[in-house]
């Protein structure tokens, strides 16, 4: 599967030439350009004179300053980024180093995002004992999707309307979203291909603590574009590896 991430290059402009750019040749897409000129006194967050053809990046000689060029490229992985590697997608993205503990909040905020709509189904086993009729609900239980045999609950258990016996019963169940405890983890709940929303969303996150809200409407508008691609996968059942996803 196919991974994007995002680098940022910065370029010297000059006056007397169409300065030109070759990007990497994992380049995908233009996030965004900035420019400020070479006396400060003009910054533009968002820069569009320029032309791409194929990896040549072209700005016309009519600009002095510097330009920073944000872009996505292409990673040939198809394992979990950790927290640590998004942290590092998202320092460059914001050009500013993000707190493991603001980054651990927002990419946590955004798995809870992405997975607003969806039922996560987990399966373990429970082991009943005959005479024993009261037993406990797995603790990231949402609810119980099927069990071979009639029950009622109450708060943190299940109670069988008969005796069970010795037995292994199949509890399937809708279970929340695994978050992020540590920066060295991964989120495991969202599909690798849409994992760069954690980056977007934590970028949003950080413009409008900014009062940004300019840039972080474009940050949010990116993240939803994600969010699609994702239900996408679902719905596709093309998913990377086990849990399975019910949209």
């Amino acid at each position: 599967m196919i991974l994007s991430a995002v680098d940022k290059i910065t370029v010297a402009l000059t006056t007397d030439a169409f300065n030109t750019h070759l990007l990497p040749t994992s380049f995908s897409t233009i996030n965004k350009v900035s420019y400020v000129s070479t006396d400060k006194t003009i910054y533009t967050p968002f820069f569009t004179d320029y032309m791409l053809s194929a990896n040549l990046f072209s700005v016309p000689g009519t600009y002095d300053g510097e330009i920073s060029i944000y872009y996505d490229y292409v990673i040939a992985d198809q394992f979990s980024l950790t927290g640590s590697q998004l942290q590092g997608a998202l320092n460059v993205l914001v050009g500013d180093i993000v707190s493991c503990e603001d980054s651990l909040i927002w990419f946590n905020d955004a798995i809870n995002e992405l997975t607003s709509d969806l039922s996560i189904e987990e399966k373990v086993q429970i082991a009943t004992v005959a005479g024993r009729l009261n037993y406990y609900i797995p603790p990231d239980c949402l609810s119980i999707v099927s069990l071979p045999m009639t029950f009622s609950t109450w708060a943190d258990e299940i109670t069988f309307d008969y005796d069970p016996g010795d037995s292994v019963l199949d509890l399937y169940y809708y279970r929340k979203p695994i978050m992020l405890k540590y920066i060295s983890d991964t989120p495991v709940d969202i599909p690798v291909s849409a994992q760069y929303a954690l980056v977007l969303y934590a970028a949003m996150r950080y413009k409008q603590a900014d009062e940004e809200m300019a840039e972080a409407e474009i940050y949010r508008s990116e993240f939803e574009k994600k969010k699609d691609l994702m239900v996408d996968v679902v719905h596709s059942k093309v998913m990377p590896s086990s849990p399975r996803m019910v949209w």
